[in-house]
């Protein structure tokens, strides 16, 4: 555990940008650790975003340990103890979840729109001071401090606001405008990554290995081709679509921390 104080002209400790998963936690641990912490976010909570929606069994264990598991909602997540990869109907892969010393021997299915709105209640809770609806512009380093720039958004768009602080944490995602600031370009057209997202509703699984899901099979070689052909479609004409990843990218910049 380290400490830090708050002098004359920092407004906290630690800024974190992107209130994701990353993010939240980052600034959930912080705050219990003791530090001020400013956590931006451009959107509004709760918000969707396309994921797989699985939950890993040493994310459990994070999930754990930020206190999100005691929640009554989150009990009501699928348990999965199987998984299974189809495309164009046929079965690729299907597996158990591992059974590893010291992580649970399954897995969980939770919405990212419930998801991320646990852990970030969990920094909420912990004291970490939230700014939703602010889009990071910019941000630039004085002499004994990282100062990060913000635009709202909504009713009040426009509106300038800024933070300072010696610790700052870049956890907004694979377009990063805090990666961007730093490497001074934005991320590589060759690591665009697309993803599409379906639910379905009233359907049974059957979790046995070898077993088939029921009437989603059938439905699948359709909703995958149609939707190739409108990725396809879209790449081809140019036009802009949007990046979507499962994974948080994080950058760190520190200034003045002993």
């Amino acid at each position: 555990m380290f400490h830090l104080k708050v002098r004359p002209g920092y407004d906290c400790d630690i800024i974190v940008v992107g209130a994701g998963p990353a993010g939240a936690s980052a600034a959930a641990h912080a705050t219990r650790a003791g530090l001020k912490v400013v956590l931006i976010d451009q959107h509004k909570f709760p918000r969707d975003k396309v994921c797989g929606d699985f939950v890993s069994p040493l994310a459990l264990v994070e999930l754990r340990r930020l206190g999100v598991t005691a929640n009554p909602e989150y009990r009501k997540s699928n348990i999965i103890h199987s998984a299974a990869v189809h495309v164009d109907g046929k079965t690729l892969i299907t597996s158990l979840i591992p059974d590893v010393p010291g992580l649970p021997s399954h897995g969980v299915v939770a919405p990212r729109m419930a998801l991320d709105a646990w852990i970030l209640q969990a920094a909420v809770s912990a004291g970490t001071q939230l700014y939703e609806g602010y889009r990071v512009k910019d941000y630039h380093v004085d002499e004994d401090a990282v100062v990060v720039h913000a635009e709202q958004s909504g009713a009040a768009r426009g509106a300038q606001r800024q933070w300072r602080a010696r610790l700052l944490i870049g956890a907004d995602g694979s377009s990063s405008i805090i990666a961007r600031v730093m490497h001074g370009r934005g991320p590589l057209k060759k690591d665009r990554i697309l993803a599409v997202r379906a639910y379905f509703t009233d359907q049974t699984v059957n979790q046995r290995i070898g077993n088939r899901v029921v009437d989603i099979q059938d439905r699948l070689p359709f909703v995958i081709t149609y939707l190739r052909r409108i990725l396809l479609f879209l790449l081809r004409t140019g036009k802009k679509c949007r990046q979507d990843t499962k994974s948080e990218h994080n950058v760190l910049f520190h200034n003045g921390l002993p």
